[in-house]
């Protein structure tokens, strides 16, 4: 018997194991059955969150549709199509009641690579705006935006321009602020032009009510449809924006580059320019003397004040060239700052001058600069710096800068011009808000041109580095060697102008012109010491003054002597002979007080 109920024993005790097992194993199929339910839950509602209403208070129709394609006029549509929805965007849509449940796997560390093409990112350059185009002429508010322009696929960019009756085209793009000079400037480049139905204008018009708008005719067209901007209507593509919301020149101009469709030519004006006769013509012209597919042509504008006759044609021989420039400001935002530019005679007659320097107020180039070198989306107030961003980033992207030859534009600058004085400026928005902090914005510009090498990664915006910053085909370090700049130190060479106005840079730099046209090769220059060359250059100016000044003492003629003067304060002989100079003046003084007698 009790043996019998140790068997018994051990088969009740084996039952509630069976049990026990089977209990626990319906338990836990039950967790992996509910945890499957929960992720796949919670995987479609992050799904929906973006394009979906329904999936939450945050996720809002206006930012689905942003994200996808629009209809598009055949002319002006991009070949890269609509840029995905920007990160600012989809953070907003998401909320942070939508975050990725806690025990969803971590994303895979992000692999090394090459910085990429910056073409390839003008698709997904962020901006926080929508984007729409019309048939026709392009006309978009504040809310819309253009996209960037690309190539097609497999399409060499260098290889790309539009053309219009055999005629390569070119895209203008004028910026506007309250400027009611705007309607002239677009309808003086049409007048002028020797193939007008080749000029595009892109045109940013920053406007309150009552301002007279860019297109806006002197009469109807309805009443007078021979009118300029009648008759061109169709080749102007406008952009409007409140005045109130308006953030400076850069923002206006970047939206003026994602007008940019393609064209063979690219240039950029002032909204108060009135351009020369056959201005594009001559434009061309010029930019084939340089036989550098990557030329930029670039200056500070002569003043339309006695430039140019009643017929359209130029009074002017001289232009102005880009060199003079010094750090202005002190900190981690010290920066390149451009100042009045000398004005001569070209010292090479037959082609433009290469500089070191790009100005806003006039650029001609290939269109392709445009697409590798837009403006900054991320600089709003900033007015000093503009400069210096785009031509830095050019020249490290294999541009070349060029003063032209020539000037076929000429401004009008408020200092001369009655009806000038007292125009808006968007300084009046500075107070906003919402217009942005130049402080900001200026350490964001010396650091993606490394300017502020010593400036904490975290203390500046990195939005699109990639594409704002500088280019890959040469090192900054050596653009700031080149042309002496010390960045740490904040200091330049001296006399920067008497090696670029000279000629001597064209003379050295041109030499490494590549066979193909496609830029300078400025790896052979590497070992380059500007201030020596700059010093040699004054020893030889100071050794033709000191004669042309000995000379004039000699002869006592009044117009020797002063030439002999302005040549000796120019050479700085002045300095290095300063008795030779005053025994000049006097003698000036006493022929001059001779003659009155």
């Amino acid at each position: 018997r009790g043996g019998a109920r140790g068997s018994a024993q051990r088969r009740r005790e084996g039952g509630c194991s069976c049990l026990r097992l089977l209990t626990l194993g319906l338990f836990f199929l039950s967790v992996v059955w509910l945890g499957a339910g929960i992720a796949m839950f919670q995987r479609e509602r992050s799904a929906a969150s973006p394009a979906d209403p329904s999936a939450g208070a945050h996720a809002a129709a206006p930012l689905a549709d942003a994200a996808a394609p629009l209809p598009m006029a055949s002319p002006l549509a991009p070949a890269g199509g609509s840029p995905a929805l920007p990160r600012s965007l989809r953070q907003a849509s998401e909320g942070p009641g939508l975050a990725p449940p806690p025990l969803a796997p971590p994303p895979p560390p992000p692999q090394e690579q090459h910085r990429p093409d910056p073409v390839d990112m003008l698709e997904h350059a962020e901006i926080g705006w929508d984007q729409s185009m019309y048939q026709g002429a392009w006309t978009s508010d504040e809310t819309k935006l253009p996209p960037f322009w690309r190539p097609p696929p497999g399409v060499d960019l260098d290889e790309t321009g539009t053309m219009v009756d055999g005629e390569p085209t070119v895209f203008l793009m004028v910026a506007s602020y309250r400027d009611f000079q705007c309607r002239e400037t677009i309808t003086s480049a049409f007048e002028r032009a020797t193939h007008p139905k080749r000029v595009v204008v892109g045109a940013v018009e920053q406007n309150s009510p009552g301002d007279v708008g860019c297109t806006q005719p002197f009469k109807p067209c309805a009443e007078d449809p021979s009118q300029t901007l009648c008759r061109y209507r169709d080749q102007i593509r406008l952009f409007r924006v409140a005045a109130e919301s308006a953030t400076g020149p850069v923002f206006a101009r970047h939206v003026g580059d994602r007008m940019y469709r393609g064209e063979y030519y690219a240039m950029q004006v002032d909204a108060h320019v009135t351009f020369v006769k056959d201005w594009e013509t001559l434009m061309i012209h010029q930019f084939k003397e340089t036989r550098n597919d990557y030329a930029v042509l670039s200056t500070y504008l002569t003043d339309v004040q006695n430039s140019i006759s009643e017929d359209g044609r130029s009074l002017r021989k001289t232009r102005p060239i880009m060199c003079n420039s010094h750090f202005e400001g002190g900190g981690v935002t010290s920066h390149l700052r451009h100042l009045a530019q000398p004005e001569e005679v070209p010292a090479i007659q037959d082609t433009p001058m290469l500089q070191p320097f790009w100005a806003a107020g006039m650029s001609f180039s290939r269109g392709h600069f445009i697409t590798r070198v837009p403006y900054d989306c991320c600089l709003p107030m900033l007015f000093q710096g503009e400069e210096i961003s785009v031509g830095i980033r050019a020249w490290t992207q294999g541009y070349d800068l060029y003063a032209p030859r020539s000037s076929v534009v000429f401004h009008e600058y408020a200092v001369n011009s009655k009806r000038r004085r007292g125009i808006h400026t968007f300084w009046e928005n500075s107070k906003r808000p919402s217009a942005g902090s130049a402080s900001t914005s200026m350490k964001r510009m010396v650091a993606l041109v490394r300017m502020a090498p010593d400036m904490s990664e975290d203390s500046y915006d990195h939005k699109d580095e990639a594409l704002y910053g500088v280019g890959t085909e040469r090192p900054v370090e050596l653009f700031y060697k080149l042309f002496g700049m010390d960045v740490r130190r904040k200091s330049m060479v001296p006399e920067l102008c008497k090696f670029v106005k000279s000629g001597i840079m064209h003379h050295t730099f041109v030499k490494g012109l590549r066979p193909n046209g496609k830029g300078i090769d400025y790896s052979q220059f590497q070992d380059f010491d500007i201030a020596q060359v700059i010093s040699s250059e004054l020893s030889r100016l100071q050794s033709a003054a000191e004669r042309d000044i000995q000379r004039a003492i000699q002869t006592r003629r009044p117009g020797m002597l002063s030439a002999a003067l302005d040549a000796a304060k120019r050479s700085r002989l002045k300095e290095a002979k300063p008795e030779l100079y005053r025994q000049a003046d006097q003698v000036l003084k006493e022929v001059r007080a001779a003659g009155k007698k």
